[in-house]
């Protein structure tokens, strides 16, 4: 049997999958009894269907002191809880130990993000709803030595019941946005 064919493998729901750079195909091989391997499986169910979902800034030119909404529509996260993070970079990224990256640099932005998010103008925490919609409305400070800067988000669903690394159910391409006045 030939596992694979033109670089696309099978799903085969494997929690080993390490997909860092968000193709949709993991990076590693999927081992099969009797020394086969699907070399390129899929990292999503119906991969070869759906594409890499996508996390998406509401306006192309967010501006400091109004709200700015980020949303991720991921029908496998159905009714999943997430964070909401920020970053100042993206590299050299989380690692997660088990091979995953989450896209974010760990800065002292990424952890006062996660810890006073409130008052940061967003809440750090939510569901996705059960469309696979994560939602959040940050209301961007109206502080004006914002200008200009670059800062990267990423939403992070998790299943509360599982420790670290397999908490993290998934990992998404963070986005960059420079605010404006």
């Amino acid at each position: 049997n030939q596992w694979y064919v033109d670089g696309q493998g099978n799903y085969w729901n494997s929690p080993t999958c390490i997909d860092n750079n968000w193709d949709g195909i993991c990076e590693n091989s999927h081992i099969i009894k009797f020394g086969k391997e699907d070399k390129y499986p899929f990292a999503r169910q119906d991969g070869w269907k759906k594409s890499y979902p996508q996390i998406t800034v509401g306006s192309a030119t967010p501006k400091i002191g109004q709200p700015m909404t980020i949303s991720l529509v991921d029908t496998d996260m159905a009714n999943r809880p997430y964070l909401f993070a920020l970053d100042t970079a993206t590299i050299p990224g989380i690692n997660l130990g088990d091979g995953r990256i989450v896209n974010l640099a760990g800065s002292s932005l990424f952890l006062a993000s996660l810890l006073y998010g409130p008052q940061l103008g967003f809440v750090h925490t939510g569901s996705f709803d059960s469309n696979g919609v994560a939602t959040i409305t940050w209301n961007v400070p109206p502080l004006d030595w914002l200008h200009g800067w670059t800062f990267y988000v990423n939403i992070i669903p998790y299943d509360p019941e599982k420790t670290m690394p397999q908490t993290v159910l998934g990992t998404y391409r963070s986005v960059g946005v420079t605010l404006q006045r």
